[in-house]
């Protein structure tokens, strides 16, 4: 698995300074064995060290699966997000947060 932050402006205003979790995968192979949560916590640490008070992503509304585990982690929805292009599909997406304590 790998997860890829990057230091982009949430679009919608958040009162601190945030990382972009841009990717976070796992193999099918390897789902349910707590990667992606071990995953999220170096995000979380590296996030710390630069002074970050959030993450932000974009989910699409259709991969309920990663819906799940971000709400289950502690994310929340806080706005519509860009259309996403997968192939020749056109998805919405959401823009969710995480606070990082």
């Amino acid at each position: 698995g790998f997860f890829i932050l990057k230091n982009e402006k949430c679009p919608v205003k958040l009162e601190d300074l945030s990382f972009e979790l841009q990717q976070l995968y796992i193999l099918k192979s390897e789902y349910n064995k707590g990667l992606g949560k071990q995953l999220f916590n170096n995000a979380i640490e590296i996030s710390k060290k630069k002074s970050k008070k959030y993450l932000w992503l974009y989910v699409s509304d259709t991969n309920n699966k990663a819906i799940f585990f971000y709400k289950n982690i502690g994310f929340n929805k806080i706005g519509i997000g860009k259309d996403i292009n997968v192939g020749t599909q056109k998805l919405t997406s959401s823009i969710m947060t995480y606070k990082i304590q």
